[in-house]
């Protein structure tokens, strides 16, 4: 009888261990299903999905790329780059919609990653927990002109209970030059370096809509400055507290007036 019980009490111990083994393995370690990106259009994500149980966070800065805070030049290839640290293992998925959810641009697999249906691209194979910080780096080309701005929505996972979402908010770049500027004129912007404090003055020939926001290197907006319609005139704005909202380093004004497009680069100190 003692013998028997100890073989009981060994089977469920074995059962238990595999059932722990089960809860912490990975659910997808040769890439999620399609349509987990964690988009509007998408409506999941690694935990909706059934495959993790944490419910997702957002964190921003998971998803950079090489394209300019000026936005993207049609027909151009980009590097894009998904990020995700934890002391477990990791996957991804990225696609880059528009706001009725469908593709933009053409995706390129890299190492460790691949493209499903030409829309979603997630690792082809997951980063184990030796790793602290997974990396994916893929292509992107750029869709003709015309397309306009999108987003790159991600959903990441880093062990079945820890799940992230991320966005990368992307323009087309429509600029023709300042010299065919018809619209704005006489921007400048000042100090120069800025340090805590920056002024933005130019001028309107006629009531138009001004739709003007802060950017950084990797082309995701930092902050907004202006969304209205402005008479004609003179204009005045003035940032503040820079240095906290947006740290030091180097920075793209951007400032759309009708058909009118300009960019701008500043530095914070």
């Amino acid at each position: 009888m003692r013998k028997t019980l100890l073989s009981v009490a060994a089977v469920m111990a074995t059962l238990i261990i595999v059932g722990i083994s089960n809860e912490t393995s990975i659910s997808n370690p040769n890439g999620a299903p399609s349509g987990r990106s964690g988009s509007p259009s998408d409506g999941a994500t690694c935990f909706s999905s059934g495959c993790h149980f944490g419910a997702p966070t957002t964190q921003a800065g998971m998803i950079t790329s090489t394209i300019p805070a000026s936005g993207y030049v049609p027909g151009t290839t980009y590097t894009i780059t998904a990020a995700i640290t934890g002391n477990n293992k990791k996957g991804f998925q990225v696609s880059p919609q528009n706001a009725s959810g469908s593709a933009i641009g053409t995706l390129i697999a890299g190492t460790g990653s691949q493209v499903l249906s030409g829309k979603w691209i997630t690792h082809s194979i997951f980063v184990s927990s030796g790793t602290a910080t997974a990396t994916w780096n893929f292509q992107w080309t750029a869709p003709p002109a015309g397309t306009g701005a999108f987003t790159f929505y991600g959903a990441f996972a880093n062990s079945r209970g820890t799940t992230k979402v991320s966005t990368l908010d992307v323009i087309e770049n429509t600029a023709t030059g300042i010299d065919d500027i018809s619209i704005v004129n006489g921007l400048s912007i000042f100090p120069m370096p800025a340090h805590d404090k920056l002024n933005i003055q130019f001028t309107l020939k006629q009531n138009t809509q001004v739709v003007a926001a802060i950017y950084g290197l990797d082309g995701r907006k930092l902050m907004n400055i202006a969304n209205e319609t402005l008479t004609a005139g003179n204009q005045q704005f003035e940032l503040n507290d820079l240095n906290s909202k947006l740290g030091s380093g180097v920075f793209f004004i951007r400032i759309d007036a009708n058909s009118t497009q300009l960019v701008k680069k500043i530095v914070v100190e």
